[in-house]
């Protein structure tokens, strides 16, 4: 039996963002999302294990975000609903 394991990292180029005052981190990378990809801005947050990005299924009164990109997950055609609860 091999116990070899090898993990591989994906090389992400960081950049600093305005400082904002709500304990969030700067820095952030632009990522491709989805099928076709659809850039958009990750914030890079080592303190926790969840990682998001704002979508076209939050309403814009709702989910305020200030990079000024959505996940519209209609025009991906790899996306798929995964239930939480």
């Amino acid at each position: 039996m091999n116990n070899e394991h090898r993990v591989e990292g994906m090389p992400l180029a960081m950049q600093r963002g305005p400082y904002q005052n709500n304990g969030a981190t700067p820095w952030y990378s632009t990522l491709h999302v989805g099928t076709p990809g659809q850039p958009l801005k990750l914030s890079l947050d080592t303190g926790t294990n969840i990682t998001w990005v704002t979508s076209s299924l939050c309403a814009s009164d709702r989910c305020q975000h200030y990079s000024a990109g959505r996940f519209d997950y209609q025009a991906s055609s790899s996306f798929t609903l995964t239930d939480c609860l």
